[in-house]
């Protein structure tokens, strides 16, 4: 997705700017959090990032997000990348409505063997802002994003 598959290394997408890397901040450790300039970036998007297993340097997660001005526009914008989606990944996606930590997310969604894949609105409660994000993310990573809120 945006020229990335997961499970590449991500040393060789001469993109990532590894020497600034973050720590995943939804995890206890083993995964970097990278912020790219996209092979095939979409006018839709405005941020783009990789998550990788620092250990074999795999790509774990592929991020784009934008700031979007209200909900209603955010859900706008999520049905038309829940089709492409749909398409590109030859599924159909389900729909989930929820609350949790301080903001409402309304997400298409869809869990294979390896990975999981979702389009999402998220609107913040502490100031209203909107933004859109997909997310192809491995189902180690998500694990490990399980475990990290378990501990609280």
């Amino acid at each position: 997705m945006f020229g990335y598959r997961l499970f590449e290394d991500v040393r060789d997408t001469r993109r990532a700017d590894m020497i600034n890397a973050e720590t995943h901040n939804e995890t206890s450790g083993g995964f970097n959090v990278v912020w790219i300039n996209p092979i095939k970036p979409n006018g839709s998007f405005q941020y783009y990032n990789l998550a990788y297993d620092i250990n074999d340097y795999s790509i774990q997660e592929v991020v784009a997000s934008a700031n979007m001005s209200s909900m209603e526009l955010c859900e706008i914008e999520m049905e038309t990348w829940k089709g492409r989606l749909e398409r590109r990944f030859k599924t159909r996606l389900d729909f989930d409505n929820f609350s949790s930590g301080g903001m409402s997310t309304k997400t298409y969604y869809k869990n294979f063997d390896e990975y999981g894949l979702d389009v999402r609105c998220n609107e913040y409660f502490d100031d209203g802002a909107v933004a859109m994000f997909i997310i192809w993310r491995s189902n180690d990573l998500w694990d490990a994003i399980q475990e990290y809120y378990d501990g609280f």
